[in-house]
C-alpha cells in the first residue's frame, strides 16, 4: 500500500525562471533528502505532497514558477479550506497505510484538520530545529 509524505515548502528556492516540478524547486534539507532517497530507489510507494504558502497543496511534480519566499507566513483561511478539500481528494483516490508530515507550526497551520476522520495513521515528524528534524526523516524513510 502507498504512503504519503506531506512536506513544507522550503525558504531554500531553485532560481530557475521557469517552471519546475515542486519537488525540484525547494531546495532545502527535506527536499534534498527526499530527492536523495528517490534517486536510491529508497522511497517506493510513497507519494508527496508540498504545502506551500503561495500555492497551496502541490504534487510533487506540478510544476511552480519561481517565486521568493515570504518574510512572515500568513494563512488565509480560504487557502486552508482549499488544502483540506485537495487533500481529502487524494485520500479519496488513492489509498494509504501511513502518512507523515514534516512541516514546522507556521505550515501545519495551513493543513490543520487534514487528519479529522480519516483512518489513516498521521506521524508528525519529531524534533526540535532542522537537524533532528532531517535525522527524523531520513529514519522514517529508512525503517520501511
Amino acid at each position: 500500500m502507498r504512503r504519503l509524505v506531506i512536506v513544507s515548502a522550503s525558504q531554500r528556492r531553485v532560481p530557475d525562471p521557469n517552471p519546475v516540478p515542486a519537488i525540484d524547486r525547494f531546495d532545502g534539507v527535506y527536499f534534498r533528502i527526499l530527492r536523495k532517497h528517490l534517486r536510491e530507489g529508497k522511497l517506493k510507494d510513497v507519494d508527496i505532497l508540498v504545502v506551500s504558502d503561495r500555492h497551496g497543496i502541490v504534487g510533487a511534480n506540478d510544476v511552480v514558477p519561481f517565486y521568493s519566499p515570504s518574510e512572515k507566513i500568513k494563512v488565509e483561511e480560504h487557502l486552508r479550506i482549499s488544502n483540506l478539500k485537495k487533500i481529502g481528494d487524494i485520500l479519496k483516490r488513492t489509498p494509504y497505510s501511513e502518512i507523515y508530515v514534516v512541516c514546522g507550526k507556521d505550515f501545519q497551520a495551513f493543513i490543520k484538520g487534514f487528519e479529522e476522520g480519516i483512518n489513516v495513521p498521521v506521524t508528525y515528524c519529531q524534533g526540535r530545529g532542522l537537524g533532528p528534524k532531517a535525522r527524523s526523516l531520513k529514519n522514517w524513510i529508512l525503517a520501511h
